[in-house]
C-alpha cells in the first residue's frame, strides 16, 4: 500500500499548531505524490514558513507517516494525533521566488510559485 503523509508545523515544545492534509490540496497523501517542486502543499508550506507569515516564520515542520512510531506519553503517533485538526480552506496567491534554509543560511530562487493554504 504505501505510507500517508501530513505535514504538520509544531512550536518549540513540539506542540501542534497547525496540520496540512494533502488532500486538502487535491494531492495524493503518499511522498510521492505530494513531495515535489511547484505541488500546491509545498508551496503552502514554503509561504507559512516565509516571513510573509509571521505566525509560524521558522517553525518546525515535519512529514508525518502513518507507520510512524507512536509519542511519548500517547499511544498514538503524530500523524494520528494530527487528525482531529481541520481547518477552513482558503486561497492565496502570492509569488514568492525564493526559499530560504535558516539553518543552513541558503537561499534558493525559484518562478512561478502558487499556493493554497486552510486557515482558521
Amino acid at each position: 500500500m504505501g505510507q500517508y503523509y501530513k505535514f504538520i508545523i509544531l512550536d518549540k515544545n513540539n506542540e501542534i499548531l497547525f496540520v496540512l492534509n494533502p488532500h486538502d490540496f487535491y494531492e495524493g497523501a503518499k511522498l510521492m505524490e505530494n513531495a515535489w517542486i511547484d505541488s500546491l502543499i509545498a508551496n503552502t508550506i514554503e509561504f507559512l514558513l516565509s516571513p510573509y507569515c509571521k505566525e509560524f516564520h521558522k517553525s518546525h515542520c515535519v512529514m508525518a507517516g502513518d507507520y510512524a512510531d507512536e509519542e511519548e506519553e500517547s499511544h498514538q503517533n503524530l500523524y494520528h494525533l494530527a487528525g482531529n485538526y481541520s481547518h477552513k480552506e482558503a486561497y492565496k496567491n502570492i509569488n514568492i521566488n525564493f526559499i530560504v534554509n535558516h539553518t543552513k543560511k541558503l537561499i534558493r530562487v525559484k518562478k512561478n510559485q502558487r499556493f493554497f493554504f486552510s486557515m482558521d
